[in-house]
């Protein structure tokens, strides 16, 4: 009886932003297995809802975090890269430098706040086309409309499958993503295991991705 009142089980209310989404989904089989009381919900939204305010329990977060009071676990920092589909890149030819960014289609990732997130050149190079969802973004690319940054972890299997290649090396990184909650909410057993889980299996693979890219798994 004591066991069965400690396992984990109820509704936990997951949220990140829709580009991580797919990420996050696929995270969650062993958890479901290991608890099967579990009854987890994820809503996709670009905006930074407050979990103070109760909305959501667990959050999976990407940018520096702005509510201090919150608890918050590292997981893994996100890597830029540049990518563009063949089927661009044949008709547009392959820009070698920054420079030569400036004479093609740039696709940009636009904010909530109505301002495009900018490229680490100078200078940044004219927005061709603008999109307000992330995996919108990547579709956009899929198809053949331009080039776009975008964060490394979103592409895998496309770089992997060909479906999208690198135009040329970005090295730099990407902001920070956090797993967060409310300390108090922390205590529950529902929301410790869904928390605890998420930030072992992303903590482990971004750890793994940075030794051999492209390889998923655990320590």
């Amino acid at each position: 009886r004591l066991a069965a009142a400690n396992e984990p089980s109820g509704p936990v209310r997951l949220t990140t932003s829709p580009v991580l989404g797919p990420l996050l989904v696929g995270r969650l089989g062993r958890l479901v297995e290991r608890h099967p009381g579990l009854e987890l919900t994820l809503s996709l939204s670009d905006s930074f809802e407050s979990l103070a305010s109760g909305t959501h329990d667990v959050a999976l977060r990407v940018g520096p975090l702005e509510d201090s009071t919150l608890m918050a676990r590292h997981v893994f920092t996100t890597r830029w890269v540049l990518v563009a589909s063949p089927a661009y890149l044949s008709r547009a030819g392959t820009p070698s430098t920054p420079d030569d960014l400036a004479h093609h289609r740039c696709l940009k990732y636009l904010g909530p706040a109505g301002r495009t997130t900018p490229w680490p050149f100078e200078p940044d190079p004219p927005t061709g086309l603008a999109i307000g969802d992330g995996n919108t973004l990547i579709q956009a690319v899929r198809g053949g409309l331009g080039i776009a940054m975008v964060f490394e972890r979103t592409v895998t299997r496309d770089l992997a499958t060909g479906d999208l290649v690198r135009v040329f090396e970005v090295d730099r990184l990407g902001p920070p993503v956090h797993l967060v909650c409310r300390s108090s909410d922390r205590k529950l057993p529902r929301v410790r295991a869904v928390f605890d889980h998420l930030a072992t299996v992303l903590a482990d693979e971004g750890s793994t991705s940075r030794r051999a890219p492209g390889e998923g798994g655990r320590r």
